[in-house]
């Protein structure tokens, strides 16, 4: 409905001055980006596995600062931290994509302005933490499910499908996804890959 109503203020020539003009393009671009993202998520909710003509050798750190760039990009005020290892990950490319976007969006939506966003990649290990308010106790077994939605959040933007596909994408590549609370505050969502076979 958004989305709707901006178009039809954007089809009116002359009714906004040129910078106004500017930033409401600039929304329904980032709003289709949304609606695209939500799509995809939906289509993809039943997938469970990689298929071998898929699968190649993936830089998990390249796709992370990748993800970490449009966050500036879309977010110009979020500051995000990266501290990551080399690290090969055998798996989907978009997929992973996809997993590392959803933790880093679900980060932007609670961090406290002001605080960073913290991105480490060590011994396959994926962790984005947020200084945010940190997620419910009663919400925590909930997080990954699908269309699950906590009270704080049912008044924001949002499908309920992000940390679902990120567990969902954890699950496909052989991964497992975790939620906590950091004990000085903020959520903590990690993804520890298994180990690579050895030769």
């Amino acid at each position: 409905a958004s989305l709707r109503a901006n178009i039809e203020v954007l089809q009116q020539p002359g009714t906004l001055p040129p910078a106004e003009q500017e930033a409401l393009l600039r929304d329904v671009v980032e709003q289709t980006d949304e609606l695209g993202a939500l799509v995809t998520d939906i289509v993809r909710a039943g997938e469970t596995t990689v298929r071998e003509d898929e699968a190649q050798d993936v830089r998990l750190d390249h796709v992370v600062l990748a993800a970490s760039e449009r966050v500036r990009r879309l977010h110009p005020g979020v500051l995000v931290l990266e501290d990551l290892s080399p690290t090969v990950i055998d798996g989907v490319p978009e997929r992973l994509g996809r997993l590392v976007a959803n933790m880093l969006d679900n980060a932007v939506k609670w961090n406290a302005p002001g605080t960073p966003i913290e991105v480490t990649l060590h011994d396959r290990t994926l962790r984005v933490r947020d200084h945010g308010p940190g997620f419910p106790h009663a919400d925590l077994p909930h997080v990954f499910e699908r269309f699950y939605r906590s009270a704080a959040a049912r008044g924001t933007p949002g499908s309920g499908l992000g940390l679902s596909i990120v567990a969902q994408v954890a699950q496909m590549h052989g991964a497992t996804a975790t939620a906590s609370n950091a004990p000085d505050g903020g959520a903590i969502i990690e993804v520890a890959f298994a180990r690579a076979p050895t030769a």
